[in-house]
C-alpha cells in the first residue's frame, strides 16, 4: 500500500500540474476545468495532510519543474503525450481536433470531451468494464 505521504506529494504534484495547465491553456472552458482538478487535488492533499505527523514543505520534482517550464513555451495540445505520460487527469479534452464544431463539445470523433472533474476518466471506467464483461462471458 501506498505511504501517505507518497499520496500527498502525488496529489501536490497534480495540483502543480494541473495548475499549470490551466495558467497555460487558451480556451477558458479547458482552463477552468484544469483549475478545478488543480482544486480538488489541493483538496485530497489536505485530507492526506490529516495523517502527517508533520507536513513537509511540497517541492516539485525537476521532472514537474521541467514540463512546466515547457508548458510556458509550448501550448497544452502540443504537449498533450507528454503530460499524459506524467500522468496528468483530464488530457483526454485533447483529444480530435483542435477546434470543436459550433454548439458541440466533443473530441473530435463524436464523443463528448469532459466538461467536469467527474467525467474525467469515465470514459475509461466504461471502457474496462465492457472489456471485462466481454472476456467474462467467452
Amino acid at each position: 500500500m501506498e505511504d501517505v505521504l507518497d499520496r500527498w506529494r502525488s496529489e501536490k504534484t497534480a495540483a502543480y500540474l494541473s495548475g499549470a495547465v490551466a495558467a497555460n491553456e487558451p480556451d477558458p472552458r479547458r482552463a477552468k476545468l484544469f483549475r478545478k482538478m488543480a482544486e480538488a487535488a489541493e483538496t485530497q492533499a489536505a485530507i492526506l495532510a490529516k495523517d502527517l505527523k508533520q507536513v513537509p514543505a511540497f517541492t516539485p520534482s525537476m521532472r514537474s519543474r521541467i514540463m512546466v517550464f515547457l508548458l510556458g513555451i509550448l501550448p497544452p495540445r502540443a504537449m498533450r503525450n507528454v503530460l499524459s505520460a506524467h500522468k496528468v487527469r483530464g488530457i483526454s479534452v485533447y483529444r480530435g481536433r483542435a477546434e470543436e464544431p459550433k454548439g458541440e463539445k466533443t473530441d473530435g470523433s463524436g464523443h463528448p470531451w469532459p466538461t467536469s472533474v467527474d467525467d474525467i476518466g469515465r470514459s475509461t471506467r466504461t471502457t474496462r468494464a465492457a472489456h471485462c464483461a466481454r472476456a467474462c462471458s467467452v
